[in-house]
Formats: C-alpha cells, sequence, structure tokens
C-alpha cells in the first residue's frame, strides 16, 4: 500500500546540502507493526516525516496505493495526511490550553465530522486509552504518559489506516511506556503501525519488521513471524487463539472519515481559540480598537477635509467662511431685537449668538503705538525724537509715549465663554474698555510678555485698514488673561483669522471697536448735487477721511484738489469761499449697514488727498446703533441644514457662508479631490501594515497550534478560517466597543475627549458606520489571509520546527 522507490531527503543550510537520507526503498503493508531504529542523525525521524507528509523529498518517488507522490503540492500532502495518516509525536505535539476532550475533538472536526458525530466518538475514545476522569484538564497538567495517551487518541479517531509514532515512549517512565506499546501493538491488526525508536527492546515483542537505518541509508530490513512473535508473549493485548493473519495489499482498505471543516465548526475553533489565552486575546483586542479607531479618525479626516478647505478659503465678500457660520438678517429687513434673539439661541444646534458680525471677519493691532509707526511709515498722528544716544522717543499728539507691546488678536463678546471661567490671573471685563486675553498655553506669550501685557493701557487698531490716517483707535486695558479650551483652539483655528491672541469684551466694547474695521473697509459717497465722489480707504479710493480735531463738529474740510473734482468751477480759492455753506452728503455703504450724514463744507486751498473731519463726527459715521446682520455659531456643522430650515421657519434670511466661499474651480476640486482619496488610502494602509506587524508578532503565540493542525491533516483553508473566525470574534467586541464610545461622545460629549476627537465624531453620519463596519471587516479578512498564507510558504514540519 505504501512504497518508497529510492527516496532522497536533502537540506540546505547556508548554502552547505546535507542529506537527510538517500537512495531509501522500502514498501509497507497493513497489518504490519515497523520499528525503524538507528543511532542519533541516521535519519530515521526524517524517513518518517517524509512518509507521513510532513515533508518533502526532493529524489525518488513515493507510492500510496500505486499513485506518485512526487507531483503533489501542499494541499495534496494535507489531504493525504487527512486520509491517510495518524501521528504520534515525541514531544506530544498537543494543544497544551485545549482540554482532553477538545483535542481529541480537534482531529475530528478538521476531518469533517458533524456536531452530532463528534461527541459520541471522542467520549468512546478517551475512555479506550484510559483517561475519562481527564475528560476536561487542560493537557499542560498531564503527567507524560497522560499526554502520550491523548496524542494516540488524537492518532486513532481519525480511523486513518497509517499510524506513526516517533519516539513515542522516549519521554515515558517504563510502566507508562509499556502501556504505550501494548496499546500501538493491539492497533496493529488492521493498520500499519511504523515506529520510530531507540529502546528496540521494549518492542521487540511486539513488532512484525524492525528496519535498521544507519548515515542515511538502510542497513537492516528484517520480517518476522507476526504471530508467533506476538503468541509469544502472553502480554500482547488484543489478541487472541485462532486470529486472523494480518491483512495484506489486496485488503480493503478504510480510509479515514472524508469531509470539510464545516463553518459552524470552523466559527467553534475561532471563538474558542479567541478567548483561550486572556492575555492574547487582551492584547489582539487593543490592537482591533486601534485599527477601528484610526479607520474611523482617517475617515472623519477625510470627510473633514472638505470642511477644512472651505474654512481656510476667502470669499470674495466673506473672508471667515467656516463651516460652523451661519449669517442672519431679517425677512422684513428690520433689525434685531431682543425677542429675536431668544427665539434664536432657542432653535437647536444654536452655540451662542455674535452680534457684532462684522468682528468674525476683522483682525486688530493691540498696542500703544500708532501702526503707522509699528509698520515705519514716517507719515501720521506722531513725532519720533532721535538723542544723541540713539535712544528713540515717540510723542503722540504731543505727549511721550513708550511702546510696551504689540500684538495681533481678534476679539469676540461674554457671550461665548463661561462666566465661571477659570483664569490665569486678573478678573472678566465689565467695561466698554476693558478686555480679557484668551491665549494659547504653552504657547509664544512666555511670563514676561503676559506681566507686561497684563492691566497695561493700550489701544486697538484694525488691522484692515493699509494706511494709517485713518486716526481711530480704542482705549483698551487687559483685566485678565486666561487660557483657550481645545473647543476653543479647534473653533478659532480652523478659520483664515486665526491668531494668538482673542480678545474678550463686553457688548458695549465690541459695539465701540466694530466701527474700526467699518471705516478701513467701508466705501463713502461724498456728494454734493448731483455730483458724487467715492471716498474710502485705498485702493478703493485715492480720497480717505481723516480725524482731524481742529476741525469743527458737523462740518468737513474739502480740499481744492477735491472740491474741484466733484463741485463745477471750483478751481479757485474765491470759488472754495464761496461754497463754504453748502451742505455736503456722506453715506456709507458696506455690506453690514448703509447710513447717510449730512455735513457743513469747509474749503481748504490745500492739494491734500483727504476730507477732513472732527473724530466724534467720524465716530458717529461709523458706529452702528442697530444690528441688522448677526452670526449664529452652531455645534455641530453637520446638522447646518437642519438648523437653517429651523431659522428659516422662524423668519430669518440664513446665508452658510461654507457654501459660498471662493472654492476652486472645478480642476481644482478634481485634483483636491484625488488628493483627499490618495491621504485616506495611505494612511488606511499605512495603519493596516502596523496593525499586520502587531498582529503577527501576537499570533507568534499560536504558530505552534497552527503548525499541529496542519500535522493533523488540516488545509490551508480550515487554517485561514479559524484564524479569521478568532479575528472576527475579537473585530466584533472591539467593534462594538468602539460604536458605543463613539455614540456616546456623539449623543452625549464627554468631559474627558479633546474638542477635536469630538468634531471628528460628529462628521461620521449613521451611513458612515456601516461603510466604516464593511471597510474594516475587509482589512480583517486581509489580516487573516495575509498571515495564514506566510504560514503555508513552508513545509508543515519546517514551520513547526521554526517555532519550537
Amino acid at each position: 500500500m505504501l512504497k518508497l522507490d529510492r527516496v532522497s531527503k536533502f537540506y540546505s543550510t547556508n548554502g552547505v546540502v546535507t542529506a537527510g537520507f538517500s537512495k531509501v526503498s522500502l514498501e509497507f503493508d497493513l497489518g504490519e507493526f515497523v520499528a525503524i531504529t538507528g543511532e542519533s542523525g541516521s535519519g530515521k525521524s526524517t524517513l518518517l516525516n517524509v512518509i507521513s507528509g510532513l515533508d518533502s523529498y526532493e529524489e525518488g518517488e513515493m507510492y500510496i496505493f500505486g499513485q506518485p507522490t512526487s507531483g503533489y503540492g501542499s494541499s495534496d500532502m494535507e489531504e493525504y495526511r487527512k486520509r491517510y495518516i495518524g501521528n504520534i509525536f515525541q514531544t506530544f505535539n498537543l494543544i497544551n490550553h485545549y482540554t482532553v476532550y477538545e483535542n481529541v475533538e480537534l482531529v475530528l472536526l478538521l476531518a469533517g465530522y458533524g456536531a452530532s458525530e463528534v461527541k459520541e466518538r471522542v467520549e468512546d475514545i478517551i475512555h479506550k486509552v484510559g483517561l475519562d476522569e481527564y475528560r476536561n484538564t487542560k493537557t499542560s497538567k498531564l503527567s507524560g504518559g497522560q499526554k502520550q495517551r491523548v496524542a494516540i487518541a488524537r492518532a486513532l479517531a481519525k480511523e486513518t489506516p497509517i499510524i506513526v509514532a516517533d519516539e513515542p515512549t522516549g519521554n515515558l517512565d517504563v510502566a507508562s511506556a509499556s502501556d504505550i506499546i501494548k496499546l500501538l501493538a493491539s492497533l496493529s491488526k488492521d493498520k500499519l503501525i511504523i515506529i520510530v525508536t531507540h529502546n528496540y527492546e521494549q518492542v521487540e515483542p511486539y513488532i512484525t519488521r524492525k528496519i535498521s537505518m544507519h548515515d542515511g541509508r538502510i542497513a537492516e530490513d528484517k520480517r518476522f513471524d507476526s504471530y508467533s512473535g506476538r503468541s509469544a508473549s502472553k502480554e500482547s493485548p488484543g489478541e487472541s487463539e485462532g486470529a486472523e493473519p494480518p491483512l495484506g495489499d489486496k485488503a480493503i482498505l478504510k480510509e479515514a472519515h472524508q469531509g470539510k471543516l464545516s463553518g459552524g465548526n470552523t466559527f467553534r475553533l475561532g471563538a474558542r481559540n479567541a478567548f483561550s489565552l486572556p492575555a492574547k486575546f487582551l492584547l489582539l483586542l487593543f490592537v482591533f480598537v486601534f485599527l477601528i479607531t484610526g479607520t474611523f479618525a482617517s475617515y472623519s479626516n477625510y470627510k473633514g477635509m472638505k470642511n477644512g478647505l472651505s474654512n481656510s478659503s476667502w470669499g470674495y465678500v466673506f473672508s471667515n467662511t467656516s463651516s460652523d457660520r451661519i449669517i442672519l438678517t431679517k425677512e422684513d429687513g428690520s433689525a434685531f431685537n431682543d425677542s429675536d434673539y431668544e427665539r434664536i439661541r432657542a432653535i437647536d444646534n444654536i452655540d451662542f449668538l455674535e452680534k457684532n458680525d462684522l468682528l468674525m471677519e476683522s483682525t486688530f493691532d493691540l498696542t500703544n503705538a500708532p501702526k503707522s509707526l509699528l509698520y515705519g511709515e514716517e507719515e501720521g498722528f506722531y513725532d519720533v525724537i532721535y538723542a544723541e544716544d540713539g535712544t528713540e522717543s515717540v510723542f503722540v499728539d504731543g505727549e511721550e509715549i513708550e511702546i510696551t507691546f504689540w500684538e495681533r488678536a481678534m476679539a469676540i463678546g461674554m457671550e461665548s465663554i463661561s462666566e465661571d471661567r477659570e483664569l490665569v490671573r486678573g478678573r472678566l471685563p465689565n467695561a466698554e474698555d476693558e478686555a480679557l486675553l484668551l491665549i494659547e498655553e504653552g504657547g509664544f506669550l512666555d511670563d514676561n510678555r503676559l506681566d507686561e501685557m497684563f492691566d497695561a493701557i493700550g489701544y486697538l487698531q484694525s488691522n484692515n485698514a493699509e494706511f494709517p490716517s485713518d486716526g481711530m483707535k480704542v482705549p483698551i486695558k487687559v483685566v485678565g488673561i486666561g487660557y483657550y479650551s481645545e473647543e476653543e483652539k479647534d473653533n478659532y483655528m480652523k478659520t483664515s483669522l486665526w491668531y494668538d491672541i482673542t480678545l474678550v469684551m463686553t457688548q458695549e466694547g465690541l459695539d465701540r471697536i466694530e466701527a474700526l474695521p467699518l471705516v478701513a473697509t467701508c466705501i463713502t459717497e461724498l456728494k454734493v448735487g448731483s455730483n458724487i465722489l467715492s471716498v474710502g480707504p485705498p485702493p478703493w479710493s485715492d480720497v480717505w477721511l481723516v480725524s482731524d480735531t481742529n476741525v469743527e463738529k458737523g462740518t468737513v474740510v474739502v480740499p481744492q484738489y477735491i472740491a474741484s473734482d466733484l463741485i463745477p468751477n471750483s478751481a479757485g480759492a474765491m470759488d472754495l469761499f464761496d461754497i463754504t455753506k453748502m451742505s455736503v452728503e456722506l453715506r456709507t455703504r458696506s455690506k453690514y449697514f448703509d447710513r447717510k450724514e449730512r455735513f457743513t463744507i469747509s474749503g481748504t486751498e490745500d492739494s491734500d488727498t483727504r476730507v477732513h473731519i472732527h473724530p466724534d463726527d467720524l465716530w458717529a459715521m461709523y458706529m452702528p446703533s442697530e444690528k441688522y446682520q448677526i452670526t449664529a455659531t452652531l455645534e455641530s456643522d453637520l446638522y447646518n441644514r437642519e438648523t437653517r430650515d429651523l431659522l428659516e421657519e422662524a423668519g430669518f434670511n440664513t446665508l452658510y457662508l461654507n457654501e459660498t466661499a471662493d472654492k476652486q474651480s472645478a480642476i481644482e476640486k478634481a485634483l483636491m479631490g484625488a488628493m483627499r482619496i490618495i491621504v485616506l488610502v495611505l494612511l488606511l494602509g499605512v495603519l493596516f501594515f502596523v496593525v499586520y506587524f502587531i498582529t503577527k508578532l501576537i499570533m507568534k503565540s499560536q504558530n505552534v497550534y497552527y503548525s499541529t493542525v496542519r500535522m493533523l491533516g488540516g488545509n490551508e483553508k480550515a487554517c485561514s478560517g479559524t484564524l479569521l473566525a478568532e479575528l472576527l470574534v475579537i473585530f466584533h467586541i472591539a467593534f462594538a466597543i468602539c460604536l458605543a464610545v463613539l455614540l456616546k461622545v456623539r449623543l452625549l460629549g464627554s468631559v474627558i475627549m479633546p474638542a477635536y476627537f469630538i468634531r471628528l465624531v460628529r462628521y461620521i453620519e449613521p451611513w458612515d458606520y456601516v461603510i466604516l463596519y464593511v471597510v474594516v471587516l475587509g482589512m480583517t479578512i486581509l489580516l487573516a489571509y495575509r498571515y495564514s498564507s506566510q504560514m503555508f510558504k513552508k513545509t508543515a514540519m519546517n514551520a513547526y520546527r521554526e517555532e519550537v
């Protein structure tokens, strides 16, 4: 039934080829009990591994029932071991974290037995080897003799025609060894038993054939009268007078049960493996939590990049296109009142209202020096006197000042912060000229700068104007300093207006400073009769307004240069003098408000290109007394559409700036979309390989398990399926944990999660959870099959040797 024809086995190590055995020719029949002996290194164990299909051979041919096996691939050899071979190993090769029952059950499940057949069969075999009382004992707690009995039980379970045993008594005491040999002898009546042993005397009374090896070759092949040999020993179990002769080649072969590991049994083994080693389970659970959260974060970033691009882009009209900003006006065009504010605040998803809408797009210079000085310009309302020692003295309106600080800042209202906010020092502002400074903890402002700025008196100038001659500044006293919260930092940094300082001021203070960016950005129409001249900051106009305390209130000084363009026949001084009692209309126009004021003209022969006006009149022109436009800030921009619908139902016009930003062209959009996908794929790829290598290290503890399964006849599909089932069990537990945490953060928030993480979670919509489940599920399947494919690149024996 089994024949070797000049078979050789070679090993190559570091380029050196050695022979395991050479030119071996043997033939075996059912009913034989064969002992292979020889000194260490003679090749007997190698021969046994080739016979059992655990190892390959390089020369000659091995036949099984006349069929050559030299062309067998790994899957063919697995099928061969599964159908024909039962192995008993010297080192037992049991699954130590399995019980006796589970070890025997394993080989039956791999053979394709159904669940209904397994239990009765396992119980019967355990009884046959005398281990009933150890049925539920883990094999790691058994003695050597008991472990060997489990190995024999496992070999018997498949009912294969061939059983091979490598030094099955090598680690046993004399009594246990004798019992094992007797048990094997009793099995050889209708099977082929091949045993490798150093202790020939121990097996001599029971064998039918002795094969001796020396230096990789057959030195002796001696057959015995099996019946006289066995009957000579009264201790031989399983024999009786009148026993039939052993079966020969023509006997009907009883192969092992033919079937495949079912899906249900695959899941049973995978689930068992998942929980059998608690340390491994916890490590893999952590890895899968990392994989799932990493995938969620990558996908959230991918979805958030679209909003991020809009946040950082500038519109033609609005510069702050933040995704959580909605601009509101009233449908009837009237100004907002307290009742309107309350109705808006009552709507879900409204975080806070910014009544001074313009300030969300404005930045300021917080300083005690004129802006013109800061930019090194030589014109303006200050003087610089240089002393002989090189020091400078700065005089503003004739008063010497000291430049103590200069920082760029944005401004928000008190409504946007908590009243019980913890401060680094000082207090909250309670007057229009007071401000709280919010800064980044650990940022560029060190303790010296904080000391310098705290309790200092300076003033704000609009950073929007390129020229300093608007002459408008607001006195500011710093009364408190605090750190940004993580959520505030996240909200501010997503806009293009982010600076290291944010001023928190009272509503009166915000109303006051809102005039600064207006005067720097509004176009004013200077109108006399039907003639109109645009007045505004460069580059909109060559003519702009400046404050001048020398100008009488209610009067504007129009230089000759301007008057000649505005008023016909006014080229000379006499003409100017004649028109000084005429009135001029100044109309300021912007996206925020539209106001008309009338002034008396005062002429001058200067060739100046500026219209002079008293500071009080200038402030009055640009100080909005009513709010016609405000901003509603959203708690989550994911629900902007629903929030806008509620606001419009309440009678407000809405403008969602994130959709109106000056976005990219079609080509730019396509490129940015492709870039987002590439970034996502790269992130997921890196994440996958990091998780794969970590999983590979953790699963190294299971390599012996899968090598043993292969030796027992488990094919690649069975191993990979079991591994996949194990990983899927852990994956679903990890996914459930992550999903519970993410949903809690999304629905209820969390005090332990940073604002950035919470924002990422809010980008995940319900349907995205399904997408992410499928993605991570695919990655888990890929992990399992990649790992199992690595195991099957080697023969079963080589894979086992590497692990032990």
